[in-house]
């Protein structure tokens, strides 16, 4: 069995019981739209709209197909969502509209032998579509002997369907249903279709004596008890029962699926009916509520008895076995008695998306992680080398907001609840928020909720398991920290607020911040007597609350914020903008008790601050430059290990190392550029939403999107190690190196490697000491240049730093070789008369009063040092 999601693969060869990722090189991130198996090749269309790709191990191993068409390869236009395979060299293939606004051709893949390649031509439909649509989509089922003749059926939602015959030569096309058809089947040995449609249930169609009829089938109709809903669900795969071609398995895709646009009216079901074509009805329909895009069947191979693959129902024969993929906690779901009931076979597989992982480390829990996503929270209490699996909590289920953290609550502050007269300790302590319902609707929680391990174990299969736990704040909030006896929260609307824990109450400060924003990331110092709070702010349009925007704290305006003493100042503390406004948004913030604080800016900027305590903390930016190449989307976390002096970094991108890494020493001291190195090998994704640094056991976790949650340990000394041998390095010339009076010089350079809008410092030391200083960028090739006119007699010296390399050189100012009367006041002698009149006008500039024409020897408009220079070489007595 196969499964995946769009950016990762998984592969269980036990009947689902457990799952292996599929691990290649090639494929970071790669997940699968449609897959297809002839002659024990499997095709697999690439999520994201990376192409096609082929498996001659059972799925074990991978190659890319190069098909040489950006459409499909390019990640832009279209995914591939069907495939129709006729041999092993010969394809036909139905795509999606990504970012294209329609889909007007079917592809037909061919291998050429000649040239070994493979040759992709494609179909234009015979008329466009009429209308634009959200979303196209084109699903394929190929029949090599409907009615005596080879045809392939191509749905077109929200077109119809086409039955298209001639497949070797020019296409005839014929439209056989008007509507929005989505899934098309075939039953084989019957030549009888099934046609899945967007709002109109099923329809079985039979072509006879020249003409196609339809009977539509509503597989409610067939159940027992009564089971009515409003809207038809999407029908977004139908498959006819390997055993029993009057009998199909159908099932619709949730809104996250996004193989169809789905609106709020669309009910999510999924089922399977036996159909009796004489009598016109359902010999028996099991219809379940949730969400499966696909459904694959088991079947017997070869050697094995097809009795072990079959059910028996009132007499009716059936597949006994079948697969799901469905959503949250739910997962992947798998049927053992023909789709009666089914239940959730996911064991490692690890597909999830990461809303944070969290540090488990006060009592009662000191030595483990927390994982926080949507279809459930899970707890480790040895850092991930175990998993508490009696404890699976359903955020849903719990009525609980999007879940955003995990704190321990210690057993000395009395938390407990009692549920039919049974008491259960409050041990745990999350913080929930926006995206979901605001809490006016009421029907999830905000804010801090205590929660019981005790009674979520020991109820975890009941629908009144959010009874395990109270409400402590009910203001949306995205992140926090555990501080003496209070939990400090970032607000999602109203500034930050305090919840202790001992008097069991709270209060909102927010003196200082600006009013219409919100709070992200929050960090805390003790320093000396004085404990500092750092916070950073989210000032965009609110698309959390808007849609389901998970991540809109990357996208930013943001800026940074700090208070005193917050804990005994209460509403009274005053928190001052410490930082510039930034575009992008500040994911991360990281502060010691020596008063640094480093920051992450999600365009790729690391902010430095020596001292974030000082009355005008002064910044410094440091421009992320990958040193094994790579340009991720956003920047995403960071975590600094203080104590072995490394910063790692997270990105989401496929083009980005997912995670890097840099020396602390580099931050401090680097200019302009920050040379990281990547630190991916064995991770198999590069969608690294944030990650989390254990400083007792030295390990870092990465969680993702989709890919659920990495771990490694971390060997500092070797990383340092690295940094010391691959570095950013910088050159830089002088032209001319001797220079007369009022000339240019430019100043060029190179930097290793090369990458554009570097910001390369340009420290300039004049002949009397002074020092000026320039920041120029680099271009594409990595070369930099500053051309700019000497106002200085004598050697100059210039030194260029990037990141943490450097470079000199140095050129002379001399005076002009001109001659020139020095006799000011025309007395026949150069001497100490002269140097009275230029000294007494010296400064003067053309244009002023005092300026003299016949005291300006050089003729620059100005009576400067040059002059002085010009006098002194004539100067006689």
């Amino acid at each position: 069995v196969i499964a995946a999601t769009a950016n990762s693969a998984f592969r269980s060869t036990d009947g689902a019981a457990t799952w292996c990722r599929i691990t290649e090189e090639n494929l970071i991130d790669v997940g699968f739209t449609a897959m297809a198996e002839v002659d024990g090749v499997l095709y697999a269309g690439v999520g994201v709209g990376r192409g096609l790709m082929v498996s001659y191990d059972d799925g074990y191993s991978w190659s890319k197909i190069e098909l040489g068409v950006e459409e499909l390869e390019g990640g832009e236009l279209y995914d591939i969502t069907s495939i129709a395979a006729v041999s092993t060299k010969q394809l036909y293939l139905g795509c999606k509209t990504l970012k294209a606004g329609s889909l007007e051709v079917v592809y037909e893949v061919i291998y050429d032998d000649q040239s070994s390649s493979w040759k992709v031509i494609e179909h234009k439909f015979p008329e466009e579509l009429a209308f634009p649509a959200q979303q196209v989509v084109v699903k394929l089922r190929y029949d090599p002997d409907f009615h005596g003749e080879p045809v392939l059926f191509v749905s077109r939602y929200p077109d119809g369907l086409y039955i298209v015959k001639n497949l070797d030569g020019e296409w005839s096309w014929q439209k056989i249903f008007d509507g929005n058809t989505t899934a098309i089947e075939v039953a084989l040995d019957q030549d009888v279709v099934y046609l899945g449609t967007y709002d109109d249930w099923i329809y079985r169609g039979v072509y006879e004596d020249g003409s196609w009829s339809w009977q539509r089938l509503n597989p409610l109709e067939g159940r027992e008890s009564e089971f009515e809903v409003d809207t038809p669900p999407i029908i977004s795969d139908v498959k006819v029962d390997p055993y029993n071609s009057n009998r199909i398995w159908w099932c619709s895709p949730g809104r996250l699926a996004r193989v169809y646009p789905v609106t709020k009216e669309h009910v999510n079901l999924y089922g399977v009916g036996a159909w009796d074509p004489d009598g016109k009805r359902w010999l028996h329909s099991f219809v379940h509520y949730g969400w499966g895009t696909y459904v694959a069947i088991d079947r017997h191979g070869e050697g094995e008895s097809p009795e072990s693959f079959m059910v028996k129902i009132d007499g009716v024969v059936g597949a006994k076995i079948a697969y799901m993929p469905s959503y949250s906690f739910r997962c992947l779901l798998k049927t053992e008695d023909g789709g009666r009931t089914w239940r959730s076979s996911y064991n490692k597989l690890y597909g999830d998306c990461i809303n944070e992982v969290s540090l488990l480390d006060r009592d009662p829990y000191p030595d483990g992680i927390a994982v926080l996503c949507v279809s459930g929270i899970e707890l480790s209490y040895d850092y991930g080398e175990s998993w508490d699996d009696d404890f699976d909590l359903n955020p849903g289920g719990a009525r609980l907001c999007f879940p955003w953290r995990l704190i321990p609550l210690p057993q000395i502050y009395g938390y407990k609840i009692t549920v039919d007269g049974v008491e259960y300790p409050l041990d745990l302590m999350v913080i929930t928020g926006y995206p979901g319902p605001s809490p006016e609707e009421g029907t999830k929680r905000h804010g801090l909720i205590a929660l019981s391990s005790s009674f979520i174990k020991s109820h975890r299969l009941s629908t009144a398991i959010h009874q395990g736990s109270m409400q402590l704040t009910s203001n949306p909030a995205v992140y926090g920290l555990a501080v003496e006896d209070c939990v400090v929260l970032t607000l999602q609307e109203a500034g930050v607020e305090v919840y202790n824990l001992t008097s069991r109450s709270s209060f909102i400060s927010n003196m200082g911040l600006p009013s219409s924003c919100e709070l992200y990331k929050i960090a805390y110092a003790k320093i000396g007597s004085d404990g500092w709070w750092v916070v950073s702010t989210y000032e965009g349009p609110p698309i959390h609350k808007l849609g389901e925007n998970d991540h809109y704290f990357w996208f930013g305006p943001s800026r940074i914020y700090r208070a005193k003493n917050l804990l005994e100042n209460r509403e009274d503390t005053v928190w001052q903008q410490i930082s510039q406004r930034y575009d992008g948004g500040i994911v991360s913030l990281n502060v010691n008790n020596q008063g640094e604080l480093i920051a992450l800016e999600a365009s790729g900027k690391v902010l430095y601050c020596q001292d974030f305590t000082a009355d005008n903390p002064s910044w410094k930016e440091l421009q992320i430059l990958l040193v094994e190449g790579g340009e991720p989307d956003y920047y995403t976390d960071m975590e600094v290990d203080w104590e072995d002096g490394v910063a790692f970094i997270s990105t989401v991108g496929h083009q980005g190392p997912g995670v890097c890494y840099v020396s602390l020493e580099d931050i401090r001291s680097g200019v302009g550029a920050l040379c990281c190195h990547s630190f991916n090998e064995g991770l198999y994704t590069r969608l690294i939403r944030n990650i989390l640094w254990s400083p007792k056991e030295k390990y870092l976790f990465a969680g993702s999107w989709w890919s659920s949650v990495w771990r490694v340990k971390v060997n500092s000394s070797a990383l340092l190690q690295k940094v010391g041998e691959q570095q950013l390095t910088i050159t830089c010339q002088v032209s001319p190196q001797q220079v007369k009076a009022g000339k240019q010089v430019t100043i060029s350079g190179q930097i290793t490697p090369a990458v554009e809008g570097i910001p390369v410092q340009l420290k300039l030391t004049k002949p009397d000491g002074s020092i000026s200083e320039v920041y120029v960028e680099t271009s594409a090739s990595g070369a930099f240049m500053h051309t700019f006119s000497p106002d200085m007699l004598g050697e100059w010296h210039v030194t260029v730093a990037c990141g943490v390399s450097m470079h000199t050189a140095s050129f002379t100012v001399a005076g002009v070789e001109v001659e020139v009367k020095a006799d000011i006041n025309g007395d026949g002698v150069v001497n100490w008369k002269d140097f009275k009149i230029l000294k007494f006008l010296y400064g003067a500039r053309k244009g002023s009063a005092k300026y003299k024409p016949f005291a300006d020897l050089n003729g620059d408009g100005v009576i400067d040092v040059v002059d002085l220079a010009l006098l002194a070489r004539q100067y006689t007595s």
